[in-house]
Formats: structure tokens, C-alpha cells, sequence
């Protein structure tokens, strides 16, 4: 995966150069989302994933109806503001679980860093 967007929500790690931020995000990408925490994220992926569809459901058989919308209406909010509200919160959860384990690295790393 390719990290280096996610260093700008780092901004601890300006400090580094580019390789020393590129290696601690490494670590700490692998401590959240390797191969050990596998049956988290699928369980968190398959909540998101029903969450999604269940407000999706709701609008479209129960807002809909309620406030006589055309079909067509609903699918449009669905894919215009359900869709990338989920999207905008799964990243910010996603940096969320980051966070720790970047601070925890990066004490490692001034820890191991002759300076």
C-alpha cells in the first residue's frame, strides 16, 4: 500500500526525513492492519458494510415513502450524501486506529536514534 498520503495527517513526523517517516509509518500500518488484526478489520469491513446498507434501506423504504419522494430522489441523496458520508468516516476511523501506533513507534524510533 502506498503510505505516503497518510503523512500528512502525521504532521510528528515532519521532522524525519523522508525514508525515517516512511519506515515508522510502515511499522505502524503493519501493528494496525497486518496480517495479525485480520478477523478485526473483516469484522469492522462487514459492520461498515451493513451499516451502510441498513441507512441505505431506511432512506429508500422509509424516508422515501414518508415524505413522497420519487424513487429516483432517494437513490440521488443515497449516492450523493450516504455514500461519501460513510466514506469520509471509515478514513477518519482509519486514521484514528493509526494514531496510536504511529505516537508508539515513533517513541521507539527517538528511543533507539543515537541523538
Amino acid at each position: 500500500m502506498n503510505l505516503e498520503p497518510l503523512l500528512k495527517y502525521f504532521p510528528e513526523l515532519a521532522e524525519l526525513d523522508r525514508e525515517d517517516q516512511m519506515h515508522i509509518m510502515a511499522q505502524a500500518y503493519d501493528r494496525c492492519f497486518g496480517p495479525a488484526n485480520k478477523l478485526r478489520i473483516w469484522r469492522n469491513n462487514l459492520v461498515g458494510g451493513l451499516l451502510l446498507t441498513g441507512v441505505s434501506l431506511f432512506l429508500i423504504l422509509v424516508v422515501g415513502p414518508a415524505l413522497n419522494l420519487p424513487a429516483g430522489a432517494m437513490a440521488l441523496v443515497v449516492m450523493l450524501v450516504v455514500l461519501p458520508g460513510f466514506f469520509v468516516w471509515q478514513q477518519r476511523n482509519h486514521i484514528r486506529v493509526l494514531r496510536p501506533a504511529v505516537a508508539e513507534c515513533l517513541a521507539e524510533f527517538r528511543s533507539a536514534s543515537p541523538k
